[in-house]
């Protein structure tokens, strides 16, 4: 199929949003004949900003917009001058939060050098990440020096809002021989944030919070023998968006 067979109902039949400069468009059917696209969010969450216009039937998306699958994760189309191309790319960080509002923390400061790890990335409830039920759960969580089997321990800070400051026990890196693995991580994040809400729960833009309503977004390294978990929960915007 041509790019210009690629109409708004086709491309939101594949896609969740169409991105635009900073904007997450949703579609809304208008009436039975054509499609609408308001905008959703923006990618820096800043509702205060002057909304643009909605797209309708005569007037389509610009060059170089994205319309992206249901996970968030992946890029679908590409919008060209002759039409939508079909494409497989994967999305930012941005647009793997735009449904999510991100728990503010206060970052774990380590005075020396940060190793190189890359951030562990799972995009999971809470709920499924108690029981392993994540993404590749096989798969070996860390690189760089923490899958070395000279490196040994670890522990995970927590500093979520109007809760005491929370570091876990030393972890091992490595079981049986072998590196620890995203389930067994995603396992132990699950147990640290439910310790401190054993104390009850996060009060979050004026909603509270349990265990079930967060997400686990990703675990960084902030030491050498440390990391911390990024968390959010679902984003509730503040007027009506649509």
């Amino acid at each position: 199929m041509s790019s210009s067979f690629r109409s708004l109902p086709f491309i939101f039949a594949h896609c969740k949003y169409v991105f635009t400069d900073q904007w997450a468009w949703s579609y809304v059917a208008g009436g039975t004949t054509f499609a609408h696209c308001y905008p959703y969010r923006r990618l820096d969450g800043n509702e205060n900003a002057d909304r643009p216009n909605v797209i309708g039937p005569h007037h389509d998306f610009p060059v170089g917009s994205i319309a992206v699958d249901s996970s968030l994760s992946r890029v679908l189309f590409r919008k060209s001058r002759a039409g939508w191309d079909p494409t497989d790319e994967p999305t930012n960080r941005a647009i793997r939060l735009i449904e999510l509002t991100v728990i503010g923390q206060e970052p774990y400061m380590y005075t020396q050098h940060v190793p190189n790890v890359q951030p562990v990335v799972f995009y999971a409830p809470l709920s499924d990440a108690r029981n392993g039920n994540i993404e590749h759960p096989h798969v070996t969580a860390f690189d760089g020096l923490f899958a070395q089997p000279s490196k040994e321990k670890f522990m995970s800070r927590l500093r979520l809002p109007g809760k005491p400051e929370y570091k876990s026990k030393q972890r091992n890196l490595h079981r049986k021989g072998k590196p620890i693995t995203r389930a067994e991580l995603a396992r132990l994040i699950s147990d640290d944030v439910n310790a401190i809400l054993a104390s009850g729960s996060l009060d979050i833009d004026g909603k509270k919070i349990t265990f079930n309503d967060l997400i686990l977004v990703d675990v960084h390294c902030v030491s050498v023998g440390s990391v911390q978990a990024t968390l959010a929960t679902r984003y509730y915007p503040l007027r009506r968006l649509l």
